[in-house]
């Protein structure tokens, strides 16, 4: 009796646009001890150079920096993924950290599935490569400069403090800033005159629902995009101009909230 021979069988092929599953939401690393629904804290840290090192900001999974008085910037720390010991120098909040006492799901960003993708996947297809980044800040004591590390794949972070850039580090355990992904949001700002400082500087509010011009940053290369935000209880999502997704590495991510009239450059 002749046997049929064996079907051969396929393997699929991956995806290489796959987002993470079983992942932290926040970072997209994988969840190895802890719950994703696990409430994050936001702290409000202050970033004048005398305020820096910061401490306990390389265990957050996202950092955000906006503008206060005066156009110097303060960040805005999440942490979920890890609860670091010390967090400082802690600062107060501002009108763009919405928030409540409610319980809520914690709004997964996109993040690859596979950590070694392609670096022109993921919604990159138009990329520029880009490995030195300048957000131009007030000069003297806010101005952030971004470097590439191919090796590592991550950001180093500088910031000025008199004028000349300084290395981020986190003052707890002396390790660099090390960002796998840079994200520029750029929207309406403008001053408030429930805030003011002792100079006469007015604090800042801004949009950060609806649609407007985003630029990310990730394995070394430059995407123009545009981000989009329904709710306050949403994550920003982003996309090129051919509506494509953009995916970030898994990691931490840095977001820049800045006026929609500046311009970052990179080379």
């Amino acid at each position: 009796m002749v046997q049929p021979s064996p079907v051969p069988t396929v393997a699929a092929t991956p995806n290489p646009n796959a987002t993470c599953t079983g992942c932290w939401p926040l970072n997209g690393k994988p969840v190895r001890v802890g719950a994703v629904d696990k409430r994050p804290l936001l702290i409000k840290i202050d970033n004048v150079p005398q305020a820096r090192p910061h401490y306990g900001i390389t265990q957050a999974d996202m950092v955000f920096e906006i503008l206060v008085e005066g156009f110097v910037t303060r960040l805005a720390a999440v942490f979920q993924s890890q609860d670091p010991q010390t967090i400082g120098n802690i600062r107060s909040a501002r009108l763009a950290d919405k928030g409540g006492e409610d319980a809520q799901t914690v709004p997964a960003w996109a993040f690859f599935a596979d950590p070694q993708h392609d670096e022109m996947a993921g919604g990159m297809s138009s990329s520029t490569a880009a490995t030195d980044i300048v957000i131009p800040y007030r000069e003297d004591l806010s101005r952030v400069e971004y470097k590439y590390e191919s090796q590592t794949r991550t950001y180093g972070r500088w910031q000025n403090s008199d004028g000349k850039p300084v290395r981020d580090i986190d003052g707890v355990n002396n390790q660099p800033i090390a960002a796998a992904n840079v994200v520029i949001i750029q929207t309406e700002i403008w001053e408030v005159p429930q805030i003011v400082d002792a100079a006469g500087s007015h604090a800042h509010d801004m949009r950060l629902t609806g649609t407007g011009t985003a630029t990310i940053f990730r394995d070394g290369r430059r995407e123009e995009a545009t981000w989009s935000r329904a709710a306050d209880t949403d994550a920003f999502s982003f996309k090129n101009a051919t509506g494509d997704p953009i995916i970030l590495d898994s990691g931490q991510t840095w977001v820049h909230v800045i006026p929609s009239e500046w311009s970052v450059t990179s080379n």
